[in-house]
This record gives structure tokens, C-alpha cells and sequence, in this order.
């Protein structure tokens, strides 16, 4: 099987909403989507052979049990033929773990080593952890944010390609996670120059604010300080959903969207924004679609 990660994903209208589909990227079996598993595929494709000679042939990473994460890893790194191990914080056992957690135990069925690293799930005690592990084992460390500096094309690159077809809109609306996904998606508004009035990010967990003005200050191809970049001026506007990170919402409507990330952006635009404006929706991905 032959995977193309740079697939452009098309854009669909859904009442007066359009939506930029890429939870339609889904090249594996077991249904993971979106621009995560681009970003894992880009990212171990371009590190295979360092990964495969001087990192034992094995990946590392860590995340949270509501996080799709770890399947995603599992999956792409079973493509390539790579070992994967999947570091979680967990106060209860292994078994526990993968038992009564969905996307662990996808993980797990995939094929990697489910290993709890802490007795906590705070991210300052997991990746300190998993950065250990790493650096006494020799394992090639995934951790989307430390990649992104070092392999900004694996990272960013993969994603900047997707604003290749997005329209003319009033309103681009991108569900904010790590920001790395929106870092990537401004990168690809400077190349390709589509005529947007706001770009608003919806934080669906923690506040990535800080990571976003981080990498928009320190990447290459963007340039910028603060919201400065090229030769025109973007504000990008950041809004905290009310809903918690953990707090899955299901709603009654044809489509299905992600209950953690997905569905805080599109409640946050029937609440905020006029419906006779021309709004662009960026569905990352839709963890429902796993199984």
C-alpha cells in the first residue's frame, strides 16, 4: 500500500457552513484520520532510516487517554515496520489502562508496547518521563512540538499544503489543540494567499496560546513577530471553549464530529458568528471514525 500524505482533502458545504474535510485522509484500516496521522507518517518517512540505524528501529511517545495519539503513532509506525512504544500516566494497572480506555486499547490491538511512565497524567510529568526513557534507550523521541522545531517540513509542511484549495471566506475556524496544526495552516496562508478577514482558533484543552506565538516568532518560512508576516498584517483571534478538555459533547446532526476537538469549534461558531457570513470549518481529524 502506497500512502500519499500530501492528498489535499476536499472542501464540502453543510447548510450555510463549510467545512475543510481532512478526517476524509484515512489511509489504514482501522480508520484514523486526519492531520496527525499526516504529520506521523511525514514525520517517521523522513526519519526512517535514522530511526531504523541509530534509534533501534523504535519510536516513543506520549499522550493522553483521550488523546488519538496513540493509535495514530501505532499505526503508521506498524506501516513502516517500526517498533512503537506508547507512554501514558496512570495511577492504576497496565490492564486497567488498556481496558477501560478505547483509544489505549486501539493502541494496543495495533501492535504497540503500552507502557505507564508515571503515576500521573500531568504533561510536565509524562514527557519528562518519556524524554528519560528515550534518551537511556536510544529511541527516536515523538514529540509533535520538539519535531516541529527540528523537522518543521515534516511537521508544518504536510499540513501548509492543505490551504492549497480553501476559498474565500469571512471566517476561518480551526479547532486548537498542541497549535500545531494552526502554526502549520498560517504557514500555508502566507503561500497560498487566500483572502480570509478572521482567523479564530478554538483551544479545545489547554491554553496553547503561548506555543502558537513560540513557533509563529521562531519558524522560518513565516517570519513574524507577534501577528506580523509577508507583506500583510494577520490577526488570528485564540477563544477558550466553556467545555472542558476531557468533556466529550455529542450532537444531533448529520455529521459526525470529534466530541473532544471538532464539536467545540462548530458550537463556538452557532453561538458567535452571524450565519450570513461565509465561515470555513477545518475538521482536523474525528477520533469517532477510529475503531
Amino acid at each position: 500500500m502506497n500512502v500519499d500524505e500530501y492528498w489535499i482533502s476536499p472542501i464540502e458545504k453543510y447548510d450555510n457552513l463549510y467545512l475543510k474535510r481532512d478526517d476524509y485522509f484515512s489511509p489504514f484500516k482501522n480508520g484514523v484520520n486526519g492531520g496527525k496521522v499526516r504529520q506521523a507518517i511525514s514525520l517517521i518517512r523522513n526519519n526512517l532510516d535514522v530511526i531504523r540505524n541509530k534509534y533501534n528501529n523504535t519510536i516513543i511517545t506520549t499522550t493522553s487517554v483521550n488523546s488519538p495519539q496513540g493509535v495514530i503513532i501505532a499505526t503508521v509506525a506498524k506501516y513502516f515496520g517500526v517498533k512503537a512504544i506508547i507512554g501514558y500516566g496512570y495511577l492504576h494497572s497496565k490492564e486497567k489502562l488498556i481496558k477501560n480506555n478505547r483509544l489505549v486499547e486501539k493502541a494496543y490491538n495495533t501492535g504497540a508496547d503500552i507502557q505507564i511512565i508515571a503515576n500521573a497524567s500531568y504533561n510536565n510529568v509524562t514527557n519528562k518521563a518519556v524524554e528519560k526513557i528515550a534518551n537511556e534507550n536510544n529511541y527516536f523521541l515523538i514529540k509533535f512540538g520538539i519535531n516541529g522545531l527540528n523537522n518543521p517540513d515534516s511537521i508544518f509542511g504536510v499540513i501548509e499544503k492543505q490551504v492549497e484549495n480553501i476559498p474565500d471566506v469571512d471566517n476561518l475556524v480551526i479547532p486548537v489543540g498542541s497549535g500545531l496544526n494552526f502554526v502549520a495552516i498560517m504557514r500555508g496562508i502566507k503561500k497560498y494567499k487566500p483572502k480570509i478577514k478572521r482567523i479564530i482558533g478554538v483551544l479545545s484543552g489547554a491554553d496553547s496560546t503561548n506555543t502558537i506565538k513560540s513557533f509563529l516568532k521562531k519558524d522560518k518560512i513565516l517570519n513574524i513577530n507577534d501577528d506580523y508576516f509577508g507583506e500583510a498584517i494577520f490577526t488570528y483571534e485564540l477563544y477558550k471553549s466553556p467545555l472542558k478538555y476531557n468533556q466529550k459533547k455529542f450532537i444531533d446532526e448529520p455529521i459526525e464530529f470529534d466530541p473532544i476537538y471538532e464539536v467545540k469549534s462548530y458550537l463556538w461558531i452557532k453561538d458567535n458568528l452571524p450565519d450570513n457570513e461565509k465561515t470555513l470549518l477545518w475538521i482536523v481529524g474525528n477520533q469517532r471514525k477510529t475503531y
